[in-house]
């Protein structure tokens, strides 16, 4: 079955059953290269349609299939469920579904959790333009931990076992809608988990680490784009092996989303995906800097950036934030009476006195408008005023606002920002009675 075109009205994917698995297929071939989806262990195809609601808007038309894995919501079991079983399974599905071949770009697969595995080991053996791996970075203590209770998560003791799992997803983490998608997808049947886990219930140590190799071998003669989104900070070196023999690979850590970052921030995650649909026609790295120089950063370019601009200011990193930003940055918050700032060390000031005085809990985009090497950005501010932000006695109280921005670019970096605090807001909240 060729099924490359079946989705044809727009914004209503095609059902189809590819390798005996079901899946929706989305949008037309268009020379971009499509994205395959693959959910998590436990989990189905509609577990996507919170991002995808976001990527019709930004990357209208794009080539998708989104799949249900073998005993997952409408596709039947087909044991075994090995590895490399699901990886040829996964290709066959891409073959039909008409994604694969000289008619267009190799697919980018994106998978979470365990699926994270299996489109790294895909991308080792089969065409790919890059890989996409949600939250799957494999932890050498949390699988020994697994397999020494392989007599129990083969028993009585699995609803435990898994009860354990669950608590290290960090769903407190989550947005309310993004916990309720979590609980209701989840369908945790200890046959099917046990079935996935097989493989790994039953190797040593040294055979893990022995496929790990092998695997990560595979990636880099395959020499693809490879991003890394996690949901909490690593530990120590975790990272390590992956980063050196990968060195297309991009990490990033989205703090406090647990393990599903994608969740957390779907519109986020939707332009991390848009951005993919640009890997594989790259341009040099000495043409990267002349565009960026000339002022041609791509909306994907600037998102990165901004977006790494306000995962530092949550922290209070200001070392991280002035890396975002230019030598000569003009810096200017209206309403907060400091005028025009210009240069690093007057903005570094600015960040440091303002991460004294207020402690950002989440930052939430709104809505973010592209521009010829400039973007206006919309958001709100979840944060406690520990100090006087803004000249307004805080009395460690909590305070929400809007907060605009205008950014504009010069040489791949912020030259100039213009923050729009919602400082009525702000005073009306800080100058009630406690």
């Amino acid at each position: 079955m060729t099924a490359r075109n079946a989705a044809r009205s727009a914004g209503v994917p095609a059902r189809i059953t590819v390798a005996g698995m079901a899946a929706d297929l989305h949008g037309t071939a268009d020379g971009r290269p499509p994205l395959v989806l693959l959910h998590g262990l436990t989990f189905d195809r509609r577990i996507w349609r919170p991002v995808l609601v976001h990527l019709a808007r930004i990357d209208p038309g794009r080539q998708i299939l989104a799949l249900d894995l073998p005993g997952h919501g409408e596709s039947p079991s087909q044991p075994p469920h090995s590895a490399q079983d699901i990886v040829g399974l996964v290709h066959k599905a891409v073959e039909e579904a008409g994604l694969a071949g000289p008619a267009g770009p190799a697919p980018v697969l994106v998978g979470h959790s365990i699926a994270g595995g299996f489109v790294s080991l895909y991308a080792g053996q089969h065409p790919t333009s890059g890989v996409v791996n949600l939250d799957a970075l494999p932890d050498p203590a949390v699988l020994a931990q697994l397999r020494s209770a392989a007599e129990q998560i083969r028993g009585d003791g699995f609803p435990g076992i898994w009860a354990a799992m669950e608590q290290s997803f960090g769903l407190d983490q989550l947005p309310p809608p993004a916990r309720v998608q979590v609980t209701r997808n989840s369908r945790p049947r200890q046959d099917l988990v046990v079935s996935y886990w097989d493989e790994l219930l039953g190797q040593t140590a040294e055979d893990v680490d022995e496929m790990l190799t092998g695997a990560i071998a595979a990636l880099a003669a395959a020499d693809v784009p490879y991003l890394f989104i996690l949901g909490a900070e690593p530990e120590p070196g975790l990272t390590q092996r992956f980063s050196d023999a990968l060195p297309r690979m991009t990490t990033e850590v989205w703090p406090c989303t647990g393990h599903f970052p994608h969740l957390a921030h779907p519109a986020r995650f939707a332009r991390r995906l848009a951005a993919t649909g640009q890997w594989p026609g790259q341009p040099a790295a000495g043409d990267t800097a002349r565009d960026q120089a000339a002022g041609s950063l791509t909306p994907a370019d600037m998102d990165r950036i901004v977006d790494a601009h306000f995962d530092a200011e949550r922290r209070g990193d200001t070392a991280a934030i002035l890396a975002t930003v230019s030598d000569d940055i003009r810096h200017e918050v209206l309403g907060a009476g400091l005028g025009h700032l210009e240069g690093k060390e007057a903005v570094g000031a600015f960040y440091e006195q303002l991460s004294r005085e207020l402690t950002i809990g989440s930052y939430t985009t709104i809505r973010r408008i592209h521009g010829p090497g400039h973007v206006w950005e919309e958001g709100m501010v979840h944060a406690t005023a520990v100090g006087k932000p803004f000249g307004f006695d805080g009395r460690d109280r909590p305070v929400v606002y809007q907060l605009n921005h205008l950014f504009e670019f010069s040489d791949g970096l912020i030259q100039r920002e213009l923050g729009i605090p919602d400082v009525a807001s702000i005073f009306a909240q800080l100058s009630q009675p406690e």
